[in-house]
């Protein structure tokens, strides 16, 4: 019995470090392998009336773990795609914000999104992302500025200083060659191709996918502007095309990102990937 437990838990393990790459063949498979622990669970029916009832209790007991795995992982596999779509509205991993709250949420647009996040945000949240930030090295005067419009209600004076400071990381991280470096746009796209996130655990794929799926976000295309998004776009605001208005809540998703990528390091070699090679175990 000792070494099925542990088998159960290193089964539980595997499950919750699960990284699921196609959702929907995945859930097809739960489906077959739940169907074939109620035909297991069902031979203990057989038993019921006969002189098995031993047995039958011993195969219920048996296949419960396995039901309870399975049972529990749509529910997961919804917080993680849950997760994964806040990137697509431009924020990044906000630790001191409450989970069940915000991310785990489903939300269907980034006014949604931001509405959720307002509401989980206090000002001691804002000032101890602000101070996180300032202890790792992408604290600047730039930096320093960016905060000062912030505090004085200069939104888009703040936004614009963020974003250079975003540009100017990205390419810092590349060689210089004979290679034009990318931006950050181009940049975070290449990185999320080039990581192999089966290596990763759950939580650190989320804390190497937001950053860089939020960049790619904020930082896409303007289209000649003709349709602006409902969120802060790096190219509408920078040549002035912008109608929507920046808010406070936009330069904290922007810090979000900043604070993610100030400690995207511990995750992932970055350079090393930018080179084409992986990180040497």
């Amino acid at each position: 019995m000792d070494n099925y437990e542990k088998y159960i838990k290193a089964l539980q393990k595997k499950f919750d470090s699960l990284i699921p790459q196609d959702f929907k063949n995945l859930q097809k498979d739960l489906n077959r392998y739940s169907t074939i622990i109620d035909s297991i669970s069902n031979i203990g029916k057989f038993f019921s009336n006969s002189y098995f009832d031993d047995l039958s209790n011993r195969i219920a007991e048996l296949t419960k773990p396995f039901k309870d795995i399975f049972n529990s992982l749509p529910d997961t596999l919804r917080k993680y795609y849950n997760f994964k779509e806040w990137a697509n509205y431009g924020w990044g991993i906000i630790d001191y914000v409450p989970k069940e709250n915000s991310y785990f949420k489903t939300v269907e647009n980034a006014v949604e999104a931001d509405s959720i996040m307002e509401n989980e945000l206090s000002d001691k949240i804002i000032e101890d992302i602000i101070q996180d930030i300032k202890k790792t090295d992408l604290a600047s005067a730039a930096f320093e500025e960016a905060i000062e419009c912030f505090y004085n209600a200069k939104y888009r004076a703040s936004i614009l200083i963020l974003f250079s400071i975003i540009d100017a990381y990205s390419i810092q991280l590349q060689e210089i060659s004979e290679k034009k470096r990318k931006l950050s746009n181009s940049l975070s796209k290449e990185l999320l191709q080039k990581v192999e996130f089966n290596d990763f655990t759950l939580l650190a794929y989320l804390r190497v996918y937001m950053p860089l799926q939020a960049i790619s976000v904020l930082f896409a295309s303007g289209n000649d502007f003709t349709d602006e998004p409902d969120l802060p776009n790096r190219n509408f605001i920078s040549h002035g095309m912008n109608k929507r208005q920046v808010k406070k809540i936009d330069c904290i998703k922007v810090l979000s990102i900043i604070s993610n990528l100030a400690d995207l390091r511990d995750f992932i070699n970055i350079e090393a990937l930018i080179k084409n090679k992986k990180e040497e175990a």
